[in-house]
């Protein structure tokens, strides 16, 4: 009796969480539909993160990747793959070897290259959350976090960056080598690394320490 009243609260957690996991997918279908997510009306990319790193695989795929780091090119570049000038700007902070991902992104149509950025970085994300917590059922919870849907909702990269950050640190005291080679691995936003070196230098990782400091130098 005990145990059947211990687990029914984790049960309906996760019926809760299926139920919003459920409500996104309805939701960005329907947003899709009427030509308010990845693209609009006229079949031209709307204005979010993801531009930024469609244009800048275009811009490397074309042999003007620097221009990327450049903010007018930048932005005419944006602008000519919308349609339309906008307002604001979609930053490019990634150092050079990100481009080799960008650039296999722009080969795609942004439609095709917009569903497979997200449903790659979304997937990291629940695997790892899902092998922190020991348990399929994370998948779901995972899907039904705000920030998923914020995430899915612009193309942004926040998804991967917390899979990278989980698997490090699952694999601090077990396998130090793989957080080491993890931080590496991510040279796409460098300052993942200097702020990755205060807690592992607090927890004495040393090798994970040292591949942090340099993937931020």
């Amino acid at each position: 009796m005990t145990s059947a009243h211990a687990k029914s609260p984790g049960k309906l957690i996760v019926a809760v969480a299926a139920g919003c996991s459920a409500g996104y997918v309805a939701y960005l279908a329907m947003t899709f539909a009427r030509h308010g997510w990845i693209i609009d009306v006229d079949g031209n990319p709307i204005a979010t993160d993801f531009i930024a790193l469609w244009t800048a695989g275009r811009s490397a795929l074309q042999g003007e990747a620097a221009s990327s780091y450049e903010p007018h090119l930048r932005h005419a570049a944006q602008v000519a793959a919308i349609g339309h000038n906008f307002k604001g700007y979609f930053d490019w902070a990634y150092p050079p070897p990100f481009f080799f991902v960008v650039a296999a992104l722009a080969r795609l149509t942004y439609i095709a290259a917009f569903l497979g950025w997200i449903s790659l970085t979304f997937a990291t994300y629940a695997a790892t959350m899902a092998a922190i917590a020991k348990s399929r059922a994370a998948v779901v919870l995972s899907f039904a976090a705000p920030w998923t849907l914020a995430n899915l909702l612009v193309g942004q990269q926040g998804l991967f960056t917390a899979a990278l950050n989980g698997i490090v640190l699952r694999n601090l005291e077990r396998l130090p080598l793989l957080s080491a080679v993890t931080l590496a691995v991510p040279p796409y936003n460098t300052q993942i690394g200097l702020v990755c070196a205060v807690p592992l230098g607090c927890a004495r990782s040393r090798a994970p320490l040292a591949w942090a400091a340099s993937s931020g130098a």
